[in-house]
């Protein structure tokens, strides 16, 4: 979320708007730091301490769910490179890593959506996967020479889901799924803005120039 704001503001056009836009998000996380460190100081410094080794036992907020992490990753190449071309099958991850993890439930995912997409559809699902990628990149990469300001807030947010991607697989929740097609909508909207807009009139005649 931190890194696709910033790329809004830094893909606002003009400079006196990204500078008033950074500063404004730079005083609003000051304020939130604050509220946060009085309210929950101990286990906010404690948290942001686990970052930088999350897998250590001394991190007792997320040693055991990230060393999981690692493992479900390590499981999910593993199952990766049993079936490279096409996977196991979509909607099959749960079933494959149940082979490798101790517990398996209802939820079980390849904690990475780049990782369930190679397991379950193989090479083949990480070329359409990167076909949508490509396709909503190069409509926002259109829409910020039309319509800069409102595809600075697409591109931002289009980056801040392929982050999040790296390590969770947020598609499988509804309302995640749903920005996401909308993301892809207004991607779509951009690359064909110049058909759809009304063409110029002719100054003389008044009727649409050829």
């Amino acid at each position: 979320a931190a890194v696709g704001t910033i790329v809004a503001c830094l893909a606002l056009p003009g400079a006196r708007a990204r500078i008033g836009a950074l500063a404004t998000v730079a005083a609003v996380l000051a304020v939130a730091a604050s509220l946060a460190l009085s309210t929950a100081g101990t286990q906010l410094i404690s948290r942001f301490e686990s970052i930088s080794n999350p897998t250590q036992a001394a991190n007792r907020f997320t040693a055991r769910g990230d060393q999981e992490r690692e493992s479900t990753w390590s499981d999910d190449v593993t199952i990766f490179l049993a079936h490279p071309l096409a996977g196991v099958g979509l909607g099959r991850i749960g079933t494959s890593l149940a082979e490798y993890l101790p517990k398996v439930g209802e939820g079980t995912n390849a904690q990475s959506t780049y990782l369930q997409v190679a397991a379950e559809a193989g090479v083949l699902g990480l070329l359409a996967l990167l076909l949508v990628v490509c396709s909503t990149a190069r409509g926002l990469a259109i829409g910020l020479r039309r319509s800069r300001l409102l595809a600075a807030g697409a591109v931002g947010a289009g980056i801040s889901i392929l982050l999040v991607w790296l390590t969770d697989v947020t598609i499988r929740y509804t309302p995640v799924a749903a920005f996401f097609a909308i993301l892809i909508g207004v991607a779509s909207a951009f690359a064909h803005l110049r058909s759809l807009q009304s063409p110029p009139l002719n100054a003389n005649t008044g009727q649409a120039a050829a």
